[in-house]
């Protein structure tokens, strides 16, 4: 089979609301999840993570705050160490973790805080408990905690037609997303392409609610990451008879891979800017909701930073991230070239792929893929 490097969800980077687990692997994923602190030195944590990858010194960052810790420290502390050391006490309290958010939200209501703003939280709170589910094999238990409150959102939304504030599109969008990870996840091997998780909230049903939310209006990124998995959903749609993939679904795929590059290209990479991979409003009013009321004397802060996308970085940073979503998108071109038969554009999208990203683990990705190509050209010699 055609691997490619698919990141678990569209964030792995540091939202500053809730960093997520690592695969059990050694690809670590890097969580755009961190619960958002005004203090200035809980940010400078939050900031080493985010921009330089580096969970164990933003894990020393918050150790060495004073005072009393807030509900977000605490809780970000201990995920980081779960993060940098796979200590298991995060996973092993992570009831006690949702009891403590209703207990200080309950106390923030009374202090007036936002419905959306709570909500927000409880999404991303959710959100990564989900997503480390679904790392450590658990597939079908991450979609299911996760459509438990995704479905009436998403089924509300259709039925009335509305396009969700901005402020909760960009942590929905994400866990829209990980249910689609778990679908693919699920399906991967069948002989009958996709294997669905909900009678109602189908991976059809999802990219048809994701659509109608104007995600390019929002943030360029958000739109970027949902032809890559239009383009992974229809690589998985099997012919039921033979098993084989379907030829309209290939024409399907040509278009969104090409949708895909021409947003990466014109919207995301001129720009010379990473404003996240989740959204841009989103990311504008994360220092100013925080958690538990601590953002709200902070100004609004849009995650913006000049960057080189051809240049290397590092894995898990958010411009690394970025750039392995580019990766993903010309491993899939590479594949639909090789079910054409075109051998040489496929060979030059596969090394396109293995420049644009550096990642150790990459190798035996590009080195499987390489004998696909091989193989399927008479080239069995060089497979």
């Amino acid at each position: 089979r055609w691997r490619n490097i698919h990141y678990k969800t569209v964030d792995k980077q540091i939202q500053k609301d809730i960093t997520i687990a690592p695969m059990k692997s050694s690809r670590p994923i890097r969580g755009r999840n961190m619960l958002s602190n005004s203090i200035p030195s809980a940010a400078s944590a939050v900031n080493l993570y985010e921009r330089q990858g580096d969970s164990v010194a933003a894990l020393e960052a918050y150790r060495s705050l004073n005072g009393d810790a807030t509900f977000s420290q605490v809780y970000n502390q201990s995920l980081l160490s779960y993060v940098s050391t796979g200590d298991e006490t995060f996973i092993e309290q992570i009831d006690v973790w949702k009891k403590r958010w209703e207990l200080e939200s309950s106390q923030q209501e009374q202090g007036g805080l936002p419905n959306r703003k709570k909500t927000r939280k409880e999404y991303t709170i959710l959100f990564n408990e989900c997503l480390i589910l679904f790392v450590s094999g658990r597939a079908r238990d991450a979609a299911s905690g996760i459509l438990g409150t995704l479905r009436p959102v998403i089924i509300k939304a259709k039925t009335d037609n509305t396009i969700l504030h901005d402020e909760l599109l960009g942590i929905t969008a994400r866990m829209a997303f990980l249910v689609l990870d778990c679908i693919l996840s699920i399906s991967e091997g069948s002989h009958g392409g996709l294997t669905q998780v909900d009678d109602v909230c189908t991976s059809e049903y999802i990219v048809n609610w994701l659509e109608s939310q104007n995600l390019l209006e929002s943030d360029p990124q958000l739109k970027f990451l949902l032809q890559i998995y239009k383009s992974r959903i229809d690589f998985a749609v099997r012919d039921p008879i033979n098993g084989k993939i379907v030829d309209a679904k290939i024409r399907g795929v040509k278009k969104e891979l090409k949708q895909a590059m021409e947003l990466f290209n014109h919207k995301i990479r001129t720009t010379g800017e990473t404003v996240s991979l989740g959204s841009l409003s989103d990311a504008q009013s994360q220092s100013q909701s925080g958690v538990v009321g601590e953002g709200g004397n902070a100004a609004p802060y849009v995650n913006r930073e000049r960057i080189n996308h051809h240049a290397t970085v590092e894995v898990g940073t958010q411009e690394g991230l970025l750039q392995a979503h580019h990766q993903s998108a010309l491993n899939l071109k590479a594949q639909l070239e090789q079910l054409k038969g075109n051998t040489k554009k496929s060979l030059v999208l596969c090394a396109e792929a293995r420049a644009s990203h550096t990642d150790p683990s990459y190798e035996s990705i590009d080195a499987n893929n390489l004998v696909i190509v091989y193989a399927t050209s008479r080239k069995r010699h060089l497979a």
